[in-house]
């Protein structure tokens, strides 16, 4: 038995395949893409413009595998959302502190009402 996962359970499985090629020793670049996605009805303040642009890349395909990083208070969740808007794909966030969780929910839930 290999310690290698077989090819059958890797297809649809982008994480696992990368992990994979990575354990033998091939550099893995995810290049999965991306379907478009529709407005959020507020607006960005100049900085938040910019952190969204430079992880989604204008949709191009080396967007979107990154780590979005801002001070207290400059809106990283807003952030987030203009992200995920524009990515349309399954999205996981993770924070530091379930206060955190608490606030990316409420504002998931607030501006899908709206």
């Amino acid at each position: 038995m290999s310690r290698y996962p077989s090819i059958d359970n890797l297809v649809g499985n982008r994480g696992v395949l990368k992990q994979a090629l990575l354990a033998v020793g091939y550099p893995a670049e995810d290049l999965a893409g991306y379907v478009e996605g529709s407005d959020l009805p507020f607006n960005l303040r100049a900085y938040q413009k910019e952190a969204v642009e430079a992880f989604y890349q204008s949709g191009e395909v080396r967007g979107g595998s990154s780590t979005i990083v801002l001070p207290c208070g400059a809106g990283k969740t807003i952030v987030g959302m203009i992200a995920m808007s524009l990515v349309q794909q399954k999205t996981l966030i993770l924070t530091s502190s379930l206060t955190s969780v608490h606030q990316w929910r409420r504002e998931i839930l607030d501006k899908q009402m709206n």
